[in-house]
């Protein structure tokens, strides 16, 4: 039983690792390190539920982009501190909307990975990716602009249609809306195996840096900074994956 968990352990975080792998993931936990301690040293310091959600999500992007199923532990512990010690206490009404999707589509998302959950010749594990059709781009693209629009306008006035609710008026309502929609689309196709998940994280997580600038959180401006070059590892890692299949 013990050499089953060793070996599974071993398929899953060290088999098929690149040095590049390894400093990658270095450099992401390094950048929220600096951000962290530069809070301290300004005066501002992060809360321990934002740390912990910072640190975890570097984790678990890079483990997504590297299409290993475990990503799913560290994302679980990211959205409940996010949402608790971030989402929340800023009024970023959309992003808790969001949340709440990403944890029931995560939980099917587990289901549909382990489905598509392949044994490498090198003894790793990686999901098998798919690929997003020209017909599913243009969709995708229209529903991406129409639902920005519609939740921005929700978002501007839902504190004013259901103050119950909303308590406080969200502070940057458009951004919200972008941050909010583009992932609801990364998200499905991440849950259903597409690499073209990634083009939409970007969007999400470069408007996501504009707003944590505004609303003066570095250790989530280091951690969507890394975000992003973590979307364009990820590309790479998955287009990669796909051409190993054909």
């Amino acid at each position: 039983m013990m050499t089953k968990i060793k070996n599974a352990i071993k398929a899953e975080f060290i088999n098929g690792r690149t040095a590049f792998d390894w400093i990658f993931l270095a450099c992401g936990i390094l950048l929220q390190t600096f951000a962290i301690v530069y809070g301290f040293m300004s005066g501002n310091p992060e809360s321990w539920v934002s740390i912990v959600s910072g640190l975890t999500g570097i984790v678990a992007v890079v483990l997504c982009a590297q299409g290993k199923i475990s990503f799913y532990v560290f994302g679980y512990v990211q959205l409940l501190t996010y949402v608790f010690g971030i989402a929340i206490p800023f009024a970023l009404w959309g992003e808790v909307i969001e949340n709440i999707f990403y944890f029931v589509t995560m939980v099917y998302g587990t289901y549909i990975w382990f489905k598509r959950y392949r044994t490498k010749a090198d003894g790793s594990t990686e999901i098998t990716p798919k690929k997003l059709s020209k017909k599913g781009w243009i969709i995708s693209i229209a529903l991406l602009v129409g639902s920005t629009i519609i939740t921005g306008i929700f978002l501007t006035h839902a504190h004013e249609l259901l103050p119950a609710i909303f308590v406080e008026a969200d502070p940057t309502p458009w951004l919200d809306a972008i941050t909010t929609v583009a992932p609801f689309i990364a998200q499905i196709f991440m849950m259903l195996g597409y690499r073209d998940q990634w083009a939409f994280w970007i969007i999400e997580d470069i408007i996501s840096i504009v707003m944590f600038i505004i609303l003066g959180s570095w250790v989530m401006v280091a951690q969507y900074l890394f975000w992003t070059l973590n979307c364009f590892y990820g590309w790479y890692m998955w287009t990669r994956a796909g051409k190993d299949v054909g």
